[in-house]
């Protein structure tokens, strides 16, 4: 390898000196005389063929190695003479002008002479990363480059290889540790005094003990709030009034057959559903009225009841007024003649068949109105509600009348729904239940009563 590097590579003065003798034999030669151009070609005349060319095939030389006679153990190989590179012979040939080198003038150096200055040499990593360079641009206008220019060696490349990898940054030192603050001084403690100062030392003033603090008033209690009325109902709910400061005791069953016994009921009649309730409330009712006995009764169903109430304030000599209405002819039928039988005079007891309405804007035609009924007497010792339908519109519509007029109220259910609102209508306004029977609902339809309840009230009057 050692050798390509010096034939490729080496350039001594006998090389130069033979190629310049070889260009200057070649420029005193005369050139060779031009060809004659061809002779045109007739038309209509066969085309020329060329002569065939007869190259003669060309022959590797054989290489014959020399025998190489390996040198006996324990003795140094002999010298081989290094031959001397021979110089090609040099055949005249034509002048190439474009390829002559003109020797440099004396006392001018060679790149002088061919135009160039004497610039720094690239270094090996700028030649590796230079693009590569045409002919043209590495020779000056009109000189091109010798074939047989030297090329960069291989060992040359090698060893640059190395230097083409990126460089790996520096790392960055690391950032210098802050100060730590000193820590502060401990503060210097008093000395003890000694026991002979101790005496001396003065009393420490007293302080003041912190006033106590006010006393804080307890907030007021908050006031009850009512239970929220149905939207409906708001508009006529009345304002509260105040509840009575006399209540009525409970209903107990002695008291019942007691008023059984005193109005004369029948065993029929103490057989019905809420017939101790409905028997005790007429026998108070007659008992705390006063010269008159007033009843009002909407539906006259329980026309024995009402004849046996009627005979008996009779009887205790007061005077009986009692109204009752019934819609149903066939009830209101049976009701006139149960009066009749009873001894009744038509001024004691008025009956009147006919619809009731408590809707004090569209009442139906030929229909009596409960606010009629309610303020034609002065007060009313006992009211009887009976007709279905009727308890919701009552208590919406007339229970400021009911407060202000009836002292006892008896109160037929058809449902869950007349309950609720009678114990939200009434309880608010002062008065007192002393009677509840449920109504008994259908499984199927529990909006629907299968039989009626009954509540016993008693109003706020005396």
């Amino acid at each position: 390898m050692a050798e390509q590097q010096s034939a490729g590579t080496g350039t001594s003065g006998a090389d130069w000196a033979a190629r310049l003798k070889r260009a200057l034999a070649g420029a005193a030669a005369p050139p060779p005389p031009a060809a004659p151009p061809p002779e045109p070609h007739p038309p209509g005349a066969p085309p020329v063929e060329a002569p065939p060319v007869d190259a003669p095939p060309v022959e590797a030389l054989p290489v014959e190695a020399p025998p190489v006679e390996m040198p006996a153990l324990g003795t140094a190989a002999p010298e081989t003479p290094v031959p001397e590179a021979v110089p090609p012979e040099i055949v005249p040939g034509p002048v190439d002008t474009a390829r002559i080198i003109v020797p440099p003038a004396p006392g001018q150096g060679l790149l002088a002479s061919l135009g160039l200055s004497a610039a720094p040499p690239p270094t090996l990593l700028e030649v590796l990363r230079a693009p590569p360079l045409s002919d043209a641009v590495l020779a000056p206008p009109g000189w091109a480059m010798a074939p047989d220019a030297p090329a960069v060696p291989p060992a040359v490349l090698l060893a640059a290889i190395p230097a083409l990898r990126p460089l790996r940054p520096e790392p960055a030192a690391p950032p210098a540790p802050e100060p730590v603050a000193a820590p502060p001084a401990p503060e210097p403690v008093a000395a003890p005094l000694e026991p002979e100062l101790i005496a001396a030392a003065p009393a420490p003033e007293p302080v003041a003990a912190p006033p106590a603090p006010e006393p804080v008033a307890a907030p007021p209690a908050p006031e009850p709030v009512a239970a929220p009325l149905e939207p409906e109902l708001i508009a006529a709910a009345p304002a509260p009034a105040p509840v009575a400061a006399r209540r009525a005791p409970r209903f107990t069953p002695a008291e019942g057959k007691a008023a059984f016994a005193s109005l004369g009921a029948t065993p029929v009649l103490e057989a019905e559903p809420g017939a101790a309730a409905e028997w005790t409330t007429l026998a108070r009712a007659i008992a705390g009225a006063a010269g008159e006995w007033h009843a009002l009764a909407l539906g006259g169903g329980a026309a024995d009841t009402l004849a046996a109430a009627a005979r008996a304030a009779k009887t205790r000599g007061l005077t009986v007024r009692m109204n009752v209405v019934e819609p149903d002819p066939a009830s209101f039928a049976k009701l006139r003649a149960t009066i009749d039988a009873s001894g009744l005079t038509g001024a004691e007891a008025r009956l009147l068949q006919a619809e009731v309405s408590a809707d004090p804007v569209a009442p139906p035609l030929r229909a009596a109105r409960v606010a009629a009924l309610l303020t034609d007497p002065p007060q009313i010792d006992l009211l009887r509600v009976a007709l279905p339908g009727m308890a919701q519109p009552l208590l919406t519509h007339a229970e400021p009348l009911l407060t202000e007029k009836v002292r006892w109220l008896l109160l037929v259910t058809a449902n869950r729904q007349d309950e609720a609102l009678a114990v939200r209508r009434l309880a608010s306004r002062g008065w007192q239940m002393l009677a509840d029977q449920p109504s008994v609902l259908a499984l199927g339809n529990p909006r629907r009563g299968i039989t009626p309840g009954l509540q016993v009230w008693r109003g706020p009057l005396p």
